[in-house]
């Protein structure tokens, strides 16, 4: 706990610094913003903001009738220099973006020309790129077409991508049909087509989402818009959360989203909450709900099984229903073993829906407790599933230990199953060698009764056997279930 309170404490210490920064600068701008301190009057809020920037870093009045009069062949003032200096030097954090927002929001087109060609002479850097990019920007939002071409000539390789992914985050402010059209009708592939254009989206989509998710749904061809769409959806899902983020969902494609875009929005908002996506995931049509829940579930049992398996189980009865509780109980074996999802099984009100469950634990039993597997396969209610999982438990157990499993199976299986099972002459040739004489019917009378190895394995507490089979029912029915566990092992 001491532990805990220390990084609680630690946090809140470095917040309030944090606020305490925010708001004294905020003061010092306040103070410091009279158009007569620094020497032009009639300044306007981006003035003001550019005049406090260049106070901060270069520790002189602002000058900014130097900035303003940058002719088109001239260089940058040298205090402009030194401030650009000073913010590509100083630390990351709140005061850095705080003075790159001031400074370079309130740059005149010539000013902002001027300071890229500046820094773009200067070693790279994490700052030289953080203030290189953010005068693109400016630079787009002021003039995009001419800040692209800039940036799409006169940029190294390296930095190419970034620059114009920059410039599109500008232009997009200004003019985000433009900077979209530009994005969307370049030559590149289709990655780096999904980033420019998600560029152009997450900057001009803060003024109008509606309009740029539209968008979305006009790119060609499908498999760049497959790859935006799937940007977009990480992009949703991050900003608002899945539940928020699910209205704006559909407006990218009014005709239905692709099924791999269903099933990556379910999977990030599932990480988050996954209870929520789960219940969403619920309403989706079959097809897609076989695609979603299972990357999903996952997410759920990993971090409540038991409510995740409880929720499923109060869900209207049916296929899907069982499937999903299979699927949680299978999981949930994975990751606690067989004990935690045994106890809830037997608690619950029994339902055909929970046999795919019972066949589970059976299954996860069969090599380990084969007397205690065939137990849980009693508690099977389709006659199909339950006579096949017990035929296939009792294979493998006489196979491997025919002495302590022929009592047993003898009392479990109706006498045309149990027949069945030793006309195998492989099974046959097993018990003759255990010293077990099939023609001999003494060696087949055993009286003894299957039940509980003892209190500490009593998982179960199962009804009595239903009967097994009607007599018009055809054997060969009895062993073949598509859903089984146990089909492919059934004889």
């Amino acid at each position: 706990m001491k532990h805990t309170s220390a990084l609680v404490l630690g946090g809140a210490w470095m917040l309030s610094l944090a606020m305490v920064f925010v708001l004294g600068i905020l003061s010092a701008f306040a103070f410091h913003r009279a158009p007569e301190e620094n020497g032009v009057s009639g300044e306007n809020a981006a003035d003001r903001a550019l005049a406090f920037a260049l106070r901060e870093l270069t520790g002189r009045p602002a000058d900014l009738a130097a900035i303003k009069s940058v002719g088109v062949r001239d260089a940058a003032p040298p205090q402009l220099l030194q401030a650009l200096d000073a913010l590509i030097a100083e630390r990351p954090g709140v005061r850095q973006e705080f003075l790159l927002s001031a400074l370079v929001g309130g740059l005149p087109p010539r000013s902002v020309t001027a300071s890229v060609q500046h820094t773009s002479n200067l070693p790279p850097s994490s700052g030289q790129e953080i203030v290189h990019d953010a005068l693109l920007a400016r630079w787009g939002t002021l003039d995009g077409r001419s800040a692209m071409g800039y940036a799409t000539t006169r940029l190294s390789p390296e930095r190419r991508e970034a620059g114009i992914e920059a410039v599109l985050r500008g232009w997009a402010k200004s003019a985000p049909e433009d900077a979209w059209a530009w994005a969307a009708g370049t030559e590149a592939s289709a990655g780096v087509a999904a980033a420019r254009l998600r560029a152009v989206l997450e900057s001009g989509g803060a003024r109008d989402l509606e309009a740029a998710l539209r968008r979305v749904g006009t790119v060609e061809p499908p498999e760049r818009q497959i790859l935006l769409m799937r940007e977009v959806t990480e992009w949703l899902v991050f900003e608002m959360g899945g539940e928020r983020a699910l209205p704006w969902l559909a407006v990218m494609d009014e005709d239905g989203l692709p099924l791999e875009i269903i099933d990556l929005f379910a999977r990030r908002w599932a990480a988050s909450d996954p209870g929520g996506a789960v219940a969403w995931a619920m309403e989706l049509d079959p097809d897609s709900q076989s695609v979603v829940l299972p990357g999903i579930l996952p997410l759920w049992v990993a971090e409540d099984p038991e409510t995740a398996a409880t929720w499923a189980y109060a869900s209207p009865p049916g296929d899907v229903r069982a499937d999903i509780v299979e699927i949680i109980l299978t999981d949930w074996i994975r990751a606690d073993g067989l004990g935690p999802p045994a106890r809830w099984l037997t608690r619950q009100e029994r339902h055909p829906d929970l046999d795919p469950s019972f066949e589970r634990i059976s299954a996860a039993l069969m090599d380990v407790d084969p007397r205690m597997s065939i137990a849980w396969a009693q508690s099977i209610m389709d006659n199909t599933r339950r006579l096949a999982a017990s035929a296939v438990i009792s294979r493998r157990w006489l196979i491997a230990d025919p002495v302590a499993a022929l009592p047993v199976v003898s009392e479990v299986l109706p006498g045309d199953i149990f027949n069945s099972l030793l006309a195998d002459p492989d099974l046959a040739a097993r018990l003759l060698a255990a010293g077990i004489d099939l023609f001999d019917e003494s060696d087949l009378g055993f009286a003894e009764v299957l039940e509980p190895a003892g209190e500490e394995e009593d998982l179960t507490g199962f009804p009595d056997r239903d009967e097994p089979f009607a007599e018009d029912e055809d054997e060969d029915d009895l062993f073949f279930d598509e859903d089984s566990v146990f089909q492919e092992e059934a004889p």
